[in-house]
């Protein structure tokens, strides 16, 4: 057995469920460094102290510190019980006393702490993922599946979530996938400034950062990706994040979209987070950047409510991702988004040396033709692939009526890559 090539030792090792692999690292003294460094390549942080005691104690182990190379950030929070809801004794003391042990490590800042202080201890890790879920992590970058990204389907993985996760009491209420809410009653996903501040502080060179928020089933719009305040950042703040984001290749990224329509003043507050430029700011720290989505999560449609909404909630594609120019930028790809065509095509133009793979799904025009950018594309941008997906055009004027209007998506991937084909409008 001794005599087996580690190479042919990682590839029988690589074919097993990870049930099995925890049998095998303890039965085969020869397979133990093997399977645990396939077992231990993926680690979990969060706010709550039986997540950061593990963690903390996997990176002080001299095989699987160095054998990981993922950290999952689980932004899962125990919020205040409303008064009225009714929960059994036992439930309701256990929830209770998790939320105030999340309270005292976020006022003592003990999860920034032990998180910085563990990456440090793990040189290896290249890939952070933030979730709001316990269900298994989907690969968001490179050619992700539709399916994957719309939640509709999740990976097959008998690991959910981190170790509070896996030894949940199942008599207990659970955390919520929601954002905290501020004294001030504005959402913030406290996970991101966490997790960028403890790489900076570590000096760690992520490679891959991912957004993998799953659509809330409750009470009002869907959510699934970061709240616009959580940008709302001090000086300080912000130069961790981008210190954080500077050796990055790979990012896909999800925001949750304001609501048009609440009058409230806190979406207002949303609306000026956005509008100040701070992702932008961040994500051109990434100099490296090779691939780039960004799901934008404007679930209204278009066209529907055109007496509500104005230029004044729009916000431009530079606020997000700025005018910078990334020099090895291969892939783009936008998501649920209303766009004017100059946003669009400055974005590609300026990438028009190195973009090679671009994906639209959810996209609307406001005021331009998906056909006459298609033909200005094709003028100065050479690429090998495209997936559209749901692209509409909606027009202010009368003559072209309220409602979007859809294409044939496919029509317009063969103009985009080969040049005219068939009509991209139906008849």
């Amino acid at each position: 057995m001794e005599k087996i090539p580690a190479e042919l030792c990682f590839q029988i090792a690589g074919d097993l469920p990870k049930v099995d692999l925890k049998s095998l690292r303890l039965a085969l003294k020869h397979f133990y460094s093997v399977s645990t460094t396939l077992l231990f390549n993926r680690v979990y942080a969060s706010l709550h102290l039986k997540d950061l005691e593990v963690l903390s104690a996997i990176s002080r182990h001299p095989i699987m510190s160095v054998a990981v190379q993922e950290i999952v950030y689980l932004g899962l929070f125990f919020q205040p019980l409303r008064p009225a809801e009714k929960l059994p004794k036992c439930s309701r003391q256990y929830y209770d006393a998790r939320r105030e042990e999340d309270e005292a490590t976020m006022r003592e800042g003990k999860d920034v702490a032990i998180i910085s202080e563990a990456l440090a201890r793990m040189p290896n890790i290249r890939t952070v993922i933030l979730t709001n879920h316990w269900l298994p992590t989907r690969n968001l970058l490179g050619d992700c599946h539709p399916s994957l990204r719309s939640m509709k389907i999740y990976p097959n993985d008998e690991r959910l979530g981190g170790p509070l996760a896996r030894e949940y009491p199942p008599f207990a209420k659970k955390p919520s996938g929601g954002p905290l809410v501020r004294h001030d009653g504005v959402n913030i996903d406290p996970s991101f400034r966490v997790m960028c501040h403890a790489i900076s502080i570590a000096d760690l060179p992520v490679q891959a950062f991912s957004v993998d928020y799953r659509v809330q089933i409750e009470p009002g719009r869907p959510r699934r990706g970061l709240c616009p305040a959580t940008f709302h950042l001090e000086p300080d703040e912000l130069e961790y994040c981008r210190h954080a984001f500077r050796h990055l290749r790979k990012i896909s990224f999800s925001l949750t979209h304001p609501d048009y329509f609440s009058d409230s003043v806190i979406p207002q507050l949303e609306w000026n987070s956005l509008q100040e430029g701070n992702i932008a700011k961040i994500f051109a720290a990434a100099t490296e950047l090779e691939e780039l989505t960004f799901d934008f999560t404007d679930f209204f449609l278009p066209g529907t409510f055109l007496d509500l909404r104005s230029d004044e909630v729009y916000v431009p594609l530079e606020k997000y991702l700025g005018t910078h120019t990334w020099h090895r930028l291969r892939s783009i790809g936008l998501f649920s988004k209303e766009l004017q065509p100059a946003d669009l095509l400055a974005l590609l133009h300026r990438h028009r040396k190195t973009l090679k793979h671009l994906s639209l799904e959810g996209i609307t025009l406001h005021d331009g033709s998906w056909e006459k950018v298609a033909e200005e594309v094709r003028q100065w941008l050479i690429l090998e692939s495209a997936h559209f997906s749901s692209l509409r055009e909606r027009w202010d004027e009368e003559d072209h009526g309220l409602l979007p209007k859809s294409i044939y998506d496919n029509e317009l991937e063969k103009y985009m890559l080969y040049g005219k084909s068939g009509s991209i409008y139906p008849e």
